[in-house]
């Protein structure tokens, strides 16, 4: 795995984003800023 630049317009809880050999992302998420984002919080309502 190779580190990668976010998206522009990635939200605060994107954590950091990686590349395999085979061009595939992976992104790891920050689950604490993730829990306590307000848009989040709304999911179903």
């Amino acid at each position: 795995l190779a580190p990668a630049a976010p998206p522009p317009d990635a939200p605060g809880w994107y954590g950091q984003r990686w590349m395999d050999a085979d061009g595939g992302a992976w992104q790891e998420i920050d689950l604490a800023k993730l829990a306590a984002d307000p848009v989040f919080l709304q999911a179903g309502l």
